[in-house]
């Protein structure tokens, strides 16, 4: 278990995968533990044959349904794209704490089905499970891929006041891309102001990736101005707005810069 985690650990997972089945073929009985790491392996598409195979080793072994196993397989579904196993493997847990919820929401989010995903983030309250920051991250995440502006309001503002989640550079990054996403760039700027110094660097850079693709010029010079006022060394602003003017056709702007 120790040199598969090490393996797994150090990206190194067709290796991990080789001495999960020489473990096998040795007569070693693997374990929860050793599920856990070897499918550490196996969370990425081009794995996904390998990962089914230590899914049918799980459910021989009867521990599909461990609450710490079975967030595991559908956390490696859902990286791999399999929403419809993660799904199934997910109903099939006898027990689901907040991490399970999590991963399961994390899978829709990130494979766009955020419908879905706000579904079961209903269903994971009515169960009377508690949501925390994780949950919120991905929660906000598929409001601002799906473009659900108000879903992403409404969920932002609930999370400090019904859940006392505390808002995280992460919660913030996921709400301006989402008013960015919407065109809503005054009311990007206007939270920015209001969120601790701490994270509001980062906050910047952020809506100044939202002006390139959507190409808010002169929102997109106040923004550079702040991340440069922040970080003057940094080339990527530069470079971002250099972008925004290329993209306007305001080419003196882009040599000026």
């Amino acid at each position: 278990n120790a040199m598969i985690a090490a393996y797994v650990q150090h990206g190194y997972g067709e290796e991990a995968f080789a001495l999960f089945l020489q473990m096998q073929q040795e007569g070693l009985k693997p374990s929860g533990s050793t599920f856990l790491c070897v499918l550490g392996a196996c969370a990425s598409p081009a794995a996904l044959a390998e990962g089914k195979l230590i899914h049918a080793n799980i459910v021989s072994c009867r521990l599909e349904s461990d609450i710490v196993v079975g967030t595991a397989l559908v956390n490696m579904y859902g990286k791999c794209g399999c929403l419809t196993d993660a799904t199934t493997v997910f109903g099939k847990m006898l027990q689901r704490d907040t991490v399970s919820y999590n991963v399961m929401i994390t899978a829709f989010a990130q494979n766009g089905h955020a419908k879905d995903a706000l579904k079961l983030f209903g269903e994971m309250q009515l169960e009377g499970v508690k949501p925390d920051e994780i949950t919120f991250t991905s929660i906000l995440s598929a409001c601002s891929h799906a473009g659900r502006l108000d879903d992403g309001w409404r969920y932002f503002i609930s999370m400090m006041r019904d859940h006392d989640v505390t808002p995280t550079v992460e919660h913030y990054g996921c709400m301006i891309d989402l008013l960015g996403r919407s065109g809503q760039f005054d009311e990007a700027e206007a939270l920015i102001n209001d969120i601790p110094s701490d994270v509001r660097t980062v906050a910047w850079a952020n809506l100044l990736g939202a002006c390139k693709i959507y190409g808010d010029v002169e929102c997109g010079v106040r923004t550079a101005e702040r991340v440069i006022e922040f970080d003057p060394k940094n080339a990527s602003p530069y470079i971002l707005l250099s972008n925004i003017y290329a993209t306007a056709g305001r080419w003196d702007d882009v040599a000026k810069v």
